[in-house]
């Protein structure tokens, strides 16, 4: 077994809700500033998530949620990039009542992190020994580096349950983004279900 310890950052974050806290991120080094966005429009919840490269490592995430039906979720949003790009069998996207969001598999966790929802939960990380066993524990806004590439949410907070616009800076992403999260897929959960869902595409605007 291996032993892996958490290595401390610190994080620049800054959204609506205010404040601001200087830190350091690591990830892969590039100049390469790269965009990526995903479009849910799904009867309940209709949101556009966006991704800029900020610094190498480092990303500025958008969120701009234009409808929500608050039958949808008692409690805020958890969000994360999934390691499996969705099938579109009729290319015109996931709307309606549409939910493909069980195919998309685990967290995006190139990292070995291991939460309980990593990709490789069942498979690498079962040979893995962690100084603090629990995930919940390990990851956090002021221990980025110590999460799931792909647990948002864990690293940068909740989307709220209504329409808005909110920004969050990511201290812990691989860059450039676009190249690495192109053909991955964001999924929305209230609690662990997944209910909302999309893949990711780049843009140049």
């Amino acid at each position: 077994k291996h032993d892996r310890h958490p290595r401390g950052i610190n994080e620049r974050r800054k959204n609506k809700e205010g404040g601001s806290v200087k830190s350091k991120g690591r990830g892969r080094k590039s100049k390469k500033l790269t965009k990526i966005k995903a479009t849910i429009d799904t009867d309940m919840f209709k949101a556009t998530i966006k991704a800029e490269d900020t610094d190498p490592g480092k990303a500025k995430w958008t969120v701009k949620v234009d409808h929500v039906d608050p039958k949808l979720c008692d409690e805020k949003f958890n969000w994360h990039i999934h390691a499996i790009a969705l099938v579109d069998p009729d290319g015109d996207g996931f709307s309606g009542a549409e939910n493909p969001c069980g195919e998309a598999g685990g967290h995006w966790d190139p990292s070995l992190a291991c939460g309980p929802a990593s990709q490789y939960a069942k498979t690498t990380c079962t040979a893995l020994s962690y100084p603090e066993p629990d995930y919940s524990k390990r990851c956090g806004k002021d221990t980025q580096a110590s999460c799931e590439y792909g647990d948002i949410s864990g690293k940068v907070g909740q989307i709220p349950i209504e329409v808005g616009e909110w920004e969050y800076d990511d201290g812990f992403v691989n860059s450039p983004i676009a190249d690495f999260y192109e053909h991955l897929s964001i999924v929305v959960h209230c609690g662990s279900p997944r209910v909302a869902c999309a893949n990711f595409e780049r843009y140049y605007r």
